[in-house]
Parts: structure tokens; C-alpha cells; sequence
């Protein structure tokens, strides 16, 4: 009437940052609402991993290489650089470098709270490797946040950080 239209947005549930609970991939993992809230912040880390090439596993010993200092307790955030190729390409849906399962395993032995990535999905989208991956993590009860956005800034804040997750989305919150 006044120049206003109503718009329908349909997004898939994969679309801006989001969080996977363990029910994501386990039917007796808990829901984002059995999280109690003081999980979902907490200090943080970045692996440098803007030089990942397509499909290249992120195994464990390339992140040992790129995580050097102590992990337990923290939040590891995945910059593998991605992030700012985000398009409906080939390339950026069917071949960005991945969480490899022994990676998974490497993090849940550093006994981290969670860990994120710059991508859609931690173990990219092919079986086997994202079920194996997924359930790794969300077993040991972490829980995963996916296409994170890096500002340049954020790699020159020292380390480790203060990491929320709020409601609009993977913001970092640095202190």
C-alpha cells in the first residue's frame, strides 16, 4: 500500500552460522536446548588454516602443527580461509578441505569444548568421512559451529580469546 511489499526468504537449515547439537547425528545425543547456556562461550583459539586446498583433510597432525599451545577447555575455530569463497560453486559445495576423522580424534583428545569452521559443514559433504567426523565430536559431547565468517582483524588478537555464541549467530566476542 505505502510502497511496502511482503517478501518470502526460504534458506536452508545449512545457511549463515549455525550450531549442531549431538542430535544432529545421534538419536541419544542431547538437543541445543539440553546445553546448559555457560557452554556456549568460553576462551578460544584459531587455527591458521587460510592456505587448505580443496578437499584436503585437516588431519591431526596438520592441526598439531597449526595448535601448539594447550587446548583443554578451549573453543578451536577452523579458519581454513573458505569462509570468504562462499558461493553456489562446484568448488565451495562439493570440495572444501575437511575435518578428517583423525582429526575429530585429535581434538576430542586435546579435551576441547567445541570447535567451528568457516565452511557449511566441519567434515565437508561427502559419507564417510562427514558421519564419522560428526559423530566423533558430538560423541564426546562438543558441540560444532559451522560457516563461521574471520574478519582479518581477528588474527592479530592475541590468543586465547573470549568466544560467545548468541543468538544472531557465530559472532565473535573478543576480550
Amino acid at each position: 500500500k505505502d510502497g511496502w511489499r511482503v517478501e518470502l526468504l526460504t534458506l536452508a537449515s545449512h545457511t549463515g552460522s549455525h550450531v549442531d547439537a549431538p542430535y544432529h547425528k545421534l538419536a541419544d545425543g542431547a538437543n541445543l536446548d539440553q546445553i546448559p547456556l555457560e557452554r556456549f562461550a568460553g576462551p578460544a583459539v584459531i587455527a591458521d588454516l587460510r592456505d587448505a586446498q580443496a578437499d584436503q583433510p585437516l588431519t591431526a597432525d596438520r592441526l598439531s602443527q597449526r595448535l601448539s599451545q594447550p587446548l583443554e577447555g578451549t573453543i578451536v575455530l577452523l579458519a581454513t580461509g573458505w569462509g570468504r569463497k562462499r558461493a553456489m560453486t562446484d568448488e565451495w559445495l562439493q570440495h572444501p578441505p575437511y575435518l578428517a576423522p583423525d582429526g575429530a580424534e585429535w581434538l576430542v583428545g586435546q579435551k576441547i569444548r567445541a570447535v567451528g569452521i568457516d565452511h557449511y559443514s566441519i567434515a565437508g559433504p561427502r559419507d564417510p568421512e562427514n558421519s564419522r567426523t560428526h559423530e566423533i565430536l558430538l560423541r564426546a559431547k562438543l558441540w560444532i559451529v559451522e560457516e563461521l565468517s574471520f574478519p582479518d582483524e581477528v588474527f592479530q588478537i592475541p590468543q586465547p580469546f573470549e568466544f560467545t555464541i548468541t543468538a544472531s549467530g557465530g559472532d565473535l566476542h573478543c576480550h
